[in-house]
Formats: C-alpha cells, structure tokens, sequence
C-alpha cells in the first residue's frame, strides 16, 4: 500500500476509531480536506510516516498508538 488510510473531502463529523494501519509505504493516515474529524484508538506502526495532516485544521486525538514509523509519528497534527 502507497497509502494506508486517506481522508479527503468534506467529512462532517467523521470518526476514525478502532483500527490498525501498519506497514503503508507512504503514509499511515494521510489528512487532507475536513470539516470536524475524531482520531482515535488506533494502532498505526511500521509505515513512512505515521499521521500526516495536510489541513490546517487539527482533528481530535486521543488514545492512539503511533510508533515506529520510519520518518515521524506525527506531522502537522
């Protein structure tokens, strides 16, 4: 996988809860257009980057566990 989960679009009230993403090549979650958006208890590990935020807005995060992940863990989160 490029990509293990991309966001985009105009999510209102999106939640993202319960999950593993591990090994993507790129990006373990990759972020780019939201509205309202909640990231939580998920395991993302062993991919390029672990959550990578290419919004300007910040979703809600709590209870995950990111770690490593080649470059970063979190970007512009």
């Amino acid at each position: 996988f490029a990509d293990g989960v991309v966001i985009k679009g105009d999510v209102t009230d999106g939640n993202f809860f319960n999950n593993t993403v591990v090994g993507a090549s790129r990006e373990g979650i990759s972020i780019h257009r939201f509205r309202s958006l909640s990231i939580s208890n998920n395991i993302i590990a062993f991919n390029r980057w672990g959550i990578v935020n290419h919004d300007r807005e910040s979703p809600v995060m709590g209870y995950n566990d990111v770690f490593a992940n080649r470059h970063t863990d979190y970007s512009g989160c």
